[in-house]
């Protein structure tokens, strides 16, 4: 996360714009202090960002035991009873 003071800030505020838009967070200062952060807008209700790293490295979380729930049965129950 980057940090700049409100003057610079101001000064250059499109190109922090363009920070922000590319998926950067900058948290504004005054006299050192974080006054307000400016990140992405959020785009269909989820904040987006770009990709950091390489996928060859993802490694996936493990399954998770949800003591015999079966997901999929559950997801459609609630489904049915919004309609």
């Amino acid at each position: 996360m980057k940090q700049v003071g409100i003057a610079a800030f101001k000064a250059h505020l499109s190109q922090y714009l363009r920070q922000a838009k590319a998926g950067g967070v900058i948290t504004i200062t005054d006299r050192g202090a974080p006054v307000a952060t400016l990140h992405p807008a959020a785009r269909d209700g989820m904040l987006t960002r770009p990709a950091k790293g390489n996928l060859r490295n993802f490694k996936p979380l493990p399954p998770m035991d949800l003591g015999g729930v079966d997901v999929v049965e559950l997801l459609l129950e609630t489904r049915q009873n919004h309609r």
